[in-house]
């Protein structure tokens, strides 16, 4: 009867994508009771510089701004965040809410220039690929470039089946640009309608479907920068943030209610 050791290190041999190679090792760990432990922490380490590799290919599609130097969620402060937005920060760090598909999978990353909104999209993204699954990050005027040559260049094509598999994909910027294309608007809407259709289709029930965007934009203000049809806007809303979850981020620290109550009072009396 094989003991554990023995039956872990030939499994991590079957694991091998090359079977010869593998039946080869097999052989040679059964043959050689003197060699195993030398041979087990070659596989050992085989195996880890494999999956090291597995995770900077992931890490290098993902483009994410920066590579190899990109920040990581350990760069961010979250004590500018509030009470409320740092319970949402807490649950999508562990990434627990994109493999549970009761949970909504989106996320809106939304305050001012340079608070720090980019940095957790990035970080997300670096978390994902070391966790094995695939992202893109992509800023907004690169996507409408995608979206208007999508159909009549091969290279759009390709990267426009790429923003519609992965795992999870980055929109940095989110209507930084005014739209005034209402068929460039509707394209928009079936990418993240076809991403979130994918999420719920029992085919893809081990698959992630994560859409995040970031944004100096409030909401409520997108239709007057996605100009051309309001009932579409409102759709890519409900997508986005209907099916999704909003993450306010602000440069400042959080203020008490004392403060908001006393800032709420101020500005009745004006």
């Amino acid at each position: 009867m094989r003991d554990q050791f023995t039956k872990q290190v030939l499994q991590d041999i079957a694991s091998f994508n090359n079977r010869y190679l593998g039946g080869i090792l097999a052989n040679l760990f059964e043959s050689h009771p003197d060699l195993r432990e030398e041979i087990a922490e070659s596989i050992i380490d085989a195996i880890a510089a494999k999956e090291n590799d597995n995770v900077n290919k992931l890490l290098e599609e993902a483009f994410l701004p920066g590579y190899p130097d990109h920040p990581t969620l350990a760069d961010f402060d979250n004590s500018c965040l509030s009470k409320t937005d740092k319970e949402v920060y807490d649950r999508f760090m562990t990434l627990d809410c994109l493999t549970d598909r009761s949970r909504k999978p989106n996320l809106v990353l939304y305050g001012p220039p340079d608070c720090g909104k980019e940095k957790v999209a990035i970080g997300l993204g670096d978390r994902l690929c070391r966790e094995g699954k695939s992202a893109r990050f992509i800023d907004f005027h690169h996507l409408m470039e995608v979206l208007q040559t999508h159909g009549r260049l091969p290279s759009s094509n390709t990267l426009y089946r790429i923003l519609t598999k992965v795992e999870c994909l980055i929109i940095d910027d989110f209507a930084c640009m005014n739209i005034h294309d209402a068929d460039l608007l509707d394209s928009l809407y079936v990418l993240l309608r076809t991403r979130i259709d994918d999420h719920l289709s029992p085919k893809t029930k081990k698959k992630i479907r994560a859409t995040f965007v970031t944004t100096h934009h409030h909401l409520e203000d997108w239709p007057r920068h996605l100009i051309g049809d309001d009932f579409k806007v409102l759709q890519i809303i409900n997508i986005l943030y209907g099916r999704g979850t909003l993450l306010s981020i602000d440069e400042k620290g959080p203020r008490t209610e004392e403060e908001e109550n006393a800032s709420s009072t101020s500005e009745a009396t004006r």
